[in-house]
């Protein structure tokens, strides 16, 4: 008997992740097995197997992007934990995915659910990624994403607030409340995978754990 998914358009999500020295130490950790619980995660449930795919950008010494990859082929490196947080590259990457490998949706092609954004901030952004940041704002088609940002605490995410950006912190600084987060995330895209199976196209979140306050 044919899957009741088979149909379901493809649901891009991106992970872009501080691998800085700001995460340096049990946030590097927490965030390598967070990732890897989440990726398991979706990868059992069958609406999420037929309709996710990851990308993960990694920003810190060095800017490592992974092209979108089915949720049961991916995997994610080791973090490095170094050097400063140069988001502005890792968002020069989200677009160019966003342009180059992205299903455009025409009248003839139904083309790829509107993808999800993850930015997860150990501290403060450095500079000129507010102009990146704004063009991944300005599309008009299926690519205009829902852009989520969680910061260890709340000074990390407070400079994006001039843009279309939900942003979120943990309530405590550890890793208890970094996994009420994916566990949240988890729920999102999967919330997200079911609501384009039944054709509804809002975009609602569901409700924040008591873990993470909205900035």
């Amino acid at each position: 008997m044919a899957s009741p998914y088979h149909h379901l358009r493809r649901l891009p999500i991106f992970f872009v992740l501080d691998d800085s020295a700001a995460v340096a130490g049990v946030f590097e950790v927490a965030l390598h097995e967070n990732m890897q619980t989440l990726q398991q995660e979706l990868a059992r449930e069958a609406i999420t197997l037929r309709s996710v795919y990851l990308s993960v950008i990694l920003f810190g010494q060095q800017v490592q992007p992974f092209d979108l990859t089915p949720v049961d082929r991916f995997m994610l490196p080791p973090l490095t934990a170094q050097g400063p947080r140069p988001l502005h590259t890792a968002l020069h990457h989200v677009r160019n995915a966003l342009e180059y490998e992205m299903i455009i949706e025409s009248a003839t092609t139904p083309g790829d659910a509107r993808p999800l954004i993850f930015i997860v901030l150990g501290d403060a952004p450095e500079r000129d990624w507010e102009a990146p940041l704004q063009a991944i704002t300005q599309y008009a088609d299926n690519r205009r994403p829902t852009i989520i940002a969680l910061g260890l605490d709340a000074a990390a995410v407070a400079p994006l607030a001039v843009t279309q950006v939900t942003r979120l912190a943990l309530r405590e600084r550890d890793g208890t409340c970094l996994a009420r987060f994916f566990d949240w995330t988890t729920e999102v895209i999967t919330q997200r995978s079911e609501a384009y199976a039944r054709g509804d196209r809002t975009s609602t979140l569901p409700p924040l754990p008591r873990h993470i306050q909205q900035v």
